[in-house]
């Protein structure tokens, strides 16, 4: 198991978090933090692929790990 959010969570192991879409490259990962930028065509496209082609098994991966620990 491993601590999200610091020596200060009481392990109540309760985490808020977000997954970074792994298909950004370096430059596309910096645009995403930068609230100034907007998104570009290629993030635009890299999303709508990650959503069809990869979230579905992600989901269903992560859904299977958390219930086998349960």
């Amino acid at each position: 198991m491993h601590q999200l959010g610091g020596a200060r969570n009481f392990d109540g192991e309760i985490v808020d978090c977000e997954l970074v879409n792994p298909l950004y490259n370096e430059t596309e990962l910096r645009r995403v933090f930068d609230r100034g930028k907007g998104n570009t065509s290629k993030i635009g496209d890299k999303d709508g692929e990650w959503a069809d082609e990869y979230l579905p098994e992600f989901e269903s991966s992560l859904s299977a790990r958390v219930e086998a620990k349960s």
